[in-house]
């Protein structure tokens, strides 16, 4: 396995989880949404209480489990399985760069608010437009987002590669 594939934060999402930093609340139960290799819990954990991962990818997690301990990683397909965590037990929700990717969002919406206690925050950047990926099946506009995200707020932010980034407090659907 090349580190470089998994983690460097500088060449791929960090900037995001900076950014998502100023949403935490201290002693906030994380959860973070296509983990990847898992340097958004690096960069969170200093003032989460604790920080759960999870990500399709099996290899990602096995990196992020080695490279991470004091946080937990789970393989989950977002588009498919449930979230490996109990009702109400998530204060503050990471998404960065991973909605794209899903075929649909459906299962994980409602696995959102069954594992968010109300009124938890999630923090979410997409591309806003088409990048050369063809990895990527959705590309999501802010009317997209706002559909899918009653009330969320756009936070005004063009990320790497155009992201858009916004922020929404979970609410029962």
């Amino acid at each position: 396995m090349k580190e470089k594939r998994f983690y460097d934060p500088t060449k791929g999402h960090g900037w995001a989880y900076t950014l998502a930093l100023a949403h935490l609340r201290r002693g906030d139960r994380v959860l973070d949404l296509c983990c990847g290799a898992g340097y958004g819990c690096e960069i969170l954990l200093p003032k989460a209480r604790c920080m759960t991962g999870v990500d399709y990818d099996p290899e990602a997690i096995a990196w992020a489990t080695k490279k991470h301990p004091k946080c937990s990683f789970h393989t989950c397909d977002l588009s498919k399985d449930p979230l490996p965590l109990r009702d109400n037990t998530v204060d503050f929700i990471t998404w960065i760069e991973g909605i794209e990717h899903l075929d649909t969002v459906d299962l994980i919406m409602r696995e959102i608010t069954r594992v968010a206690i109300p009124g938890a925050g999630l923090f979410l950047t997409t591309p806003s437009r088409k990048a050369p990926d063809p990895r990527h099946k959705h590309y999501y506009m802010l009317p997209d987002l706002q559909r899918i995200f009653p009330g969320c707020q756009d936070l005004g932010v063009k990320g790497w590669c155009g992201s858009r980034v916004i922020y929404w407090t979970v609410r029962m659907v």
